[in-house]
């Protein structure tokens, strides 16, 4: 089989809209017009742009059952053939069911949750298992696929709290919260993303965005974040890194401003 080359998520959200806990009738879920072709080819950013990731040779529907994550939350499959995805944000969680169709891909219609409108039901999801996680392929999710990490990857949360100085963002110059969650190692795959603790629009460097890249070695963190939107915007944080706290400093820059500041963070249970 042909190594694919996959993405170092980067900011995008990759959550699979998904469904969840009781038996159904795979015939009943309506046929979606998925390509016939292997998966397909997925661009690589930041500083590992070029790296392959060889598929696990031989994985089949057998190796789905277990929990898959990405940065924005986690998505299990268990083996009674039902699943449950939780939101990492805002704590929801939507559950339903699952069931192999044998050719290479599986079904799964939600039953309930408590994350708004249930998603609809998604028919002939393709699966393709890596070395580090997990790719569902399907025109109904951003980009047509959603890529996963395994439980064996590293994952962390962090409690961000960012002093920016005068012409800050908010244009208070007072302190800005956010979260910040990171799955996987540099080099192979990681996905990260933050997101303001403070409402939609608070955080301490932008509403929200990804995590661009997140490298530490001896003690010391360097990380780029970026987001999008009506005006580019993004942000550089350098400084010391332990296990549970990180202090540093920061600059930014959102649409016509730059600034700069101190931050500490705070790595969440």
């Amino acid at each position: 089989m042909p190594h694919r080359t996959l993405a170092v998520a980067h900011a995008v959200l990759l959550s699979v809209s998904l469904l969840s806990g009781c038996a159904y009738d795979a015939a009943s879920v309506p046929e979606a017009a998925a390509p016939d072709a292997g998966l397909p080819p997925l661009v690589v950013v930041g500083p590992d742009a070029g790296l392959e990731l060889p598929p696990l040779h031989g994985a089949g529907i057998e190796a789905l059952p277990g929990t898959w994550y990405t940065c924005h939350g986690s998505l299990t499959f268990r083996a009674d053939g039902t699943y449950a995805q939780r939101e990492l944000r805002s704590g929801c969680t939507v559950e339903g069911a699952w069931a192999d169709r044998g050719d290479g891909s599986f079904d799964m219609v939600a039953s309930h949750g408590d994350c708004g409108n249930l998603p609809s039901p998604r028919s002939r999801i393709r699966y393709e298992f890596t070395t580090t996680g997990l790719v569902l392929v399907h025109p109904a999710f951003g980009g047509g696929f959603a890529r996963y990490l395994s439980e064996s990857q590293p994952r962390s949360v962090w409690a961000i709290e960012a002093t920016p100085g005068e012409g800050g963002f908010g244009g208070g110059g007072g302190p800005g919260r956010s979260f910040l969650s990171v799955v996987g190692e540099p080099g192979r795959g990681a996905s990260g993303c933050y997101w303001s603790a403070e409402g939609e629009c608070g955080g301490a460097f932008s509403c929200g965005g990804s995590v661009h890249y997140w490298d530490v070695r001896d003690g010391v963190l360097r990380a780029g974040l970026n987001c999008s939107g009506d005006c580019s915007c993004g942000s550089t944080l350098q400084g010391s890194y332990t296990a549970d706290r990180i202090e540093g400093t920061f600059r930014a820059h959102n649409c016509n401003r730059a600034w700069e500041g101190v931050f500490s963070a705070v790595r969440k249970p």
